[in-house]
């Protein structure tokens, strides 16, 4: 993973691209994983795209991480969430 605290003062809002499959509830199971694994409440409104066969969703999540590592965590353990397919 690239060094971010060159890049980015932390602590710091980021926004999380999660492309998740088409399934029911999928925008609380992300919202639960930043609540339940990290402490953190989702910023606004999750913004969500479907893909163009529909198959896929990109989610749009923003939250305040507090460090780099936090961060890496996030990107690591989000992308193990049964129904994730990438987090960006």
């Amino acid at each position: 993973m690239a060094n971010f605290k060159k890049l980015i003062n932390f602590p710091s809002k980021v926004d999380f691209r999660v492309i998740v499959l088409d399934v029911p509830d999928i925008e609380n199971t992300v919202i639960s994983f930043f609540a339940e694994r990290f402490d953190l409440k989702v910023e606004t409104p999750i913004a969500k795209k479907p893909s163009k066969n529909g198959t896929y969703y990109s989610l749009s999540v923003n939250v305040t991480v507090k460090d780099e590592k936090q961060m890496n965590e996030i990107y690591t353990e989000l992308a193990k969430v049964k129904d994730v397919k990438y987090v960006l």
